[in-house]
């Protein structure tokens, strides 16, 4: 677990404090990259894994970057939020590994949490080379205190990340070809059936499943960019047309890409970002 973790990449992509009042109000939002709000006045709500958070002062929050997630702000909020990337060395988001937590309350954190949630966020204000690096040190920290706060039972799911890594950087270097269950379990010098059995039993999916669903998390990141056609998406990401990357994206994510790049600027035109995004 320590050697898996030791590879984690943290990208901070963007940051602000915003005030939000009855616009902030979203169903069903999907978005290519994880989130964290620290609420400092006021409160909202968020709804995301079948669990419904009530976001007030003296905690954090997390959504993942698969979360499904449906916000509202009944009166005022005043909130910080940062959006950030965390992936294993093989492209893999750590949140798919390891379940996390998605509410800490300071109360229950060690003393250096909530002064290190202020010093983050002043060092983002500045934005420079060194200020950005000691930020992403301090949020690898808090996103730690996420993962060990979660509800345990990853073993397998790590112990598949190990087992099966050749597997997994094929799928990121090679994710527009044609990915067989046979190509798979060769990487692995394993039977396919045999391969397809254990994936499944420790990831959750099985090992196609989990092909097409970090297509349509690529897929997520091209949608961002506005000037990027759908067919262009579908070629990136190993689907034959526009039309095959629509329906396995709605089935996916319960949206279309037109809805999705819809719903993800109208929220993006709501705050002004300190920083560029980055895609």
């Amino acid at each position: 677990m320590n050697n898996i973790l030791s590879e984690l990449h943290v990208e901070i992509l963007e940051c602000d404090t915003t005030e939000c009042r009855s616009w902030w109000n979203q169903r069903d939002l999907v978005n290519p990259f994880a989130r964290i709000y620290h609420v400092l006045e006021g409160e909202g709500w968020i709804c995301h894994h079948d669990c419904t958070f009530h976001l007030v002062p003296g905690r954090l929050f997390l959504i993942p970057s698969t979360a499904i997630a449906t916000m509202s702000c009944p009166h005022r909020m005043l909130q910080q939020w940062l959006h950030f990337r965390a992936e294993l060395a093989d492209g893999l988001d750590v949140f798919q590994v390891i379940v996390p937590t998605y509410e800490l309350a300071f109360a229950d954190c060690p003393p250096w949490a909530d002064p290190a949630i202020a010093h983050l966020w002043e060092l983002l204000k500045g934005g420079n080379a060194f200020d950005l690096l000691e930020a992403e040190s301090l949020l690898r920290s808090l996103i730690a205190l996420f993962l060990r706060s979660g509800p345990g039972k990853n073993e397998d799911k790590i112990s598949a990340v190990t087992r099966f890594k050749p597997a997994f950087e094929l799928i990121e270097r090679q994710l527009t070809a044609k990915l067989t269950l046979e190509l798979l379990a060769r990487t692995v010098s394993l039977h396919p059936v045999y391969f397809s059995n254990e994936f499944t039993r420790r990831m959750g999916v099985t090992p196609l499943e989990y092909v097409r669903a970090r297509r349509i998390e690529r897929a997520k990141r091209l949608l961002l960019d506005p000037n990027c056609k759908l067919d262009e998406i579908a070629a990136q990401t190993g689907f034959a047309d526009a039309f095959h990357l629509s329906r396995t994206f709605k089935k996916l994510t319960g949206a279309s890409p037109s809805v999705f790049r819809r719903n993800f600027n109208s929220l993006s035109a709501e705050v002004t970002p300190r920083w560029p995004r980055e895609i």
